[in-house]
């Protein structure tokens, strides 16, 4: 039989010419992250000029947009790019919500202040009409620049960028509650006000027999100390960032949960966070009945709203992560051709580096909570390092087999610079900061009591922090800016722009003395990465603190402390 001959491919035949010039749509990242932030500025400017409507009313959203944009940017980059950004064309119905937005606020803004009467105001409906324009104008932008199911996509892997997005909505919707919350006749808040004062006395009752109470007025407490319950105090703040909070969780983990399950944890939470106001309440007038009027309005009253929070937020995503009754089939979580200790080695990846530190830093608001000024319970925080340090002593034990604790000359020389800088910018601050109580509180307390915590405090400022705060900073947040393998980033090989991340968040935690941390968070990371081993920057640290430990014992000039 014939076999008809074939005919073989012309692979020289030209395929269809490229176009000459790139599509018209083509935007780049950065150009509309810039195009975001140039309009809202310009909008909000707009708006304020021409109604006279007071500024901050549009901070939260410029301020949350820089927040947002620059996550964008630096974290969210690589994964916003392969999501091809550039390619994907501007939303016209998602502009024209905007412009909707926008013209609903600029004549909400300029009829208010303009013709409606006082009372209408600071009535409930223009209020929430308000926030609804906010929220609605800047989502209707970020949508119109940035593709919702692109941006979703990123979000899901890149831990950044959800963090970012993450204090984006609790800023906002934090700011929001707290101005809608101030409203006068706002019959829920009311509502919610008088369950909290009913809560709380029913449960001072359990313990008190002595409990004054003036419902009119919501004051309420024993004869030794009593409180007002402000309609802020009425656990607003901590439902709105509780609510967002899981909200936001739930939706990016959306694909790993079953989500109708999962949705109850968020009424469980805001109630949880609801009856733990009452207890903080409740606690803080027995603090000052108990003859603590001090701690129970300088320390507890501040802090123990934050420790509650943490606390409620951290059991979610436990309960979130490891009730089986909540989660889908979680093999799909690594990839198929990944070993099976693979997820678990990424998961517990930071925890070296990064739990000693927040230990630490969750001790901190502890002692704070329980301070009146003067944080006596601070050898606490001593005390919590030691034991976290001890609990990862084989992952620090693998550290050293690297070589990784060694150092030099170098290490100390940096130290003793970072002093001397350190001096300087505390002196030229000084005239600006309040006078330091520190050395009144301790002349009060017993000769051993006072020894005791100068000897821990300096212990600690020369022994634990240094090492804490150099696996925290250096050790792991530059190291994952540029990677989420951190173990494969030598500190010889870290980045400008890791150097600046860590130093900035470094330099956050300072006060007053921040640019001071940030120069310092400078010098640490400079010193590990020419050496290349995190002992240099260790070493570094601990001699700056032995030395302002020395300069404060010396001189008595405990503002350093």
């Amino acid at each position: 039989m014939a076999v008809a001959e074939s005919t073989p491919l012309d692979h020289s035949t030209p395929a269809s010419p490229p176009p000459l010039l790139p599509p018209t749509h083509t935007i780049s990242l950065l150009s509309r992250i810039v195009i975001a932030a140039a309009v809202l500025s310009a909008e909000c400017l707009a708006i304020s000029w021409l109604s006279h409507y007071h500024w901050p009313a549009f901070h939260t959203p410029i301020t949350s947009l820089i927040v947002l944009a620059s996550a964008l940017f630096f974290f969210g980059r690589s994964q916003l790019q392969a999501a091809h950004l550039q390619d994907a064309p501007l939303n016209p119905r998602f502009a024209l919500l905007h412009a909707f937005a926008l013209a609903l606020i600029a004549a909400e803004n300029f009829g208010f202040t303009h013709f409606a009467p006082s009372h209408i105001k600071t009535a409930y409906s223009p209020q929430i009409l308000w926030a609804a324009s906010i929220l609605l104008l800047v989502f209707s932008l970020t949508a119109t620049l940035f593709p919702l199911r692109r941006l979703l996509a990123a979000l899901r892997i890149n831990s950044w960028f959800f963090a970012a997005l993450l204090t984006l909505g609790t800023m906002s919707v934090r700011t929001l509650s707290q101005r809608l919350w101030s409203t006068p006749n706002l019959h829920f808040g009311l509502m919610l006000q008088q369950a909290t004062f009913t809560g709380v006395k029913q449960l001072l009752g359990l313990f008190y027999n002595n409990i004054v109470s003036f419902p009119e007025h919501s004051v309420i407490g024993t004869v030794r100390f009593k409180v007002l319950i402000a309609d802020s105090c009425s656990g607003i703040e901590g439902l709105a960032l509780m609510l967002i909070f899981t909200l936001c969780w739930l939706i990016v983990t959306r694909h790993e949960l079953r989500l109708k399950r999962a949705l109850l944890l968020v009424p469980i939470a805001l109630c949880i966070s609801w009856l733990l106001n009452i207890v903080r309440i409740a606690t803080l007038i027995a603090i000052g009945d108990a003859g603590h009027p001090a701690m129970a309005l300088k320390g507890f009253h501040s802090e123990a709203g934050w420790v509650f929070f943490n606390a409620i937020a951290l059991a979610f995503l436990l309960a979130a992560e490891h009730l089986s009754w909540l989660r889908r089939d979680p093999l799909h979580r690594n990839p198929p051709n990944a070993p099976a200790s693979a997820a678990l080695y990424d998961r517990n990846l930071a925890a070296p580096y990064l739990l000693p530190f927040l230990a630490v830093l969750a001790t901190s608001l502890l002692t704070h909570a329980f301070s009146s000024g003067f944080e006596a319970l601070y050898p606490l925080r001593f005390v919590v390092a030691l034991l976290a340090l001890w609990w990862y002593r084989a992952d620090y034990r693998r550290l050293h087999l690297q070589s990784q604790w060694h150092f030099g000359w170098l290490g100390p020389l940096a130290g003793a610079a970072v002093f001397a800088l350190w001096i300087a910018l505390a002196h030229l601050s000084n005239s600006s900061a309040a006078p330091s109580t520190l050395a009144a509180h301790l002349a009060q307390l017993p000769t051993w009591q006072r020894v005791s915590w100068i000897t821990l405090r300096a212990a600690s400022a020369v022994l634990t922090v240094p090492i804490v705060e150099e696996l925290a900073f250096r050790g792991y947040i530059a190291r994952r800016v540029q990677s989420s393998n951190i173990d494969s980033i030598p500190f010889a090989h870290l980045s400008v722009l890791a150097i600046l991340v860590s130093s900035v968040a470094f330099g956050a935690l300072h006060g007053r003395l921040w640019i001071a941390g940030i120069l310092s968070g400078i010098v640490f990371a400079l010193v590990a990465k020419f050496r290349n081993r995190l002992g240099e920057a260790v070493a570094a640290h601990a001699t700056a603190n032995l030395l302002i430990v020395l300069w404060v014992l010396t001189r008595s000039d405990y503002s350093l402390w």
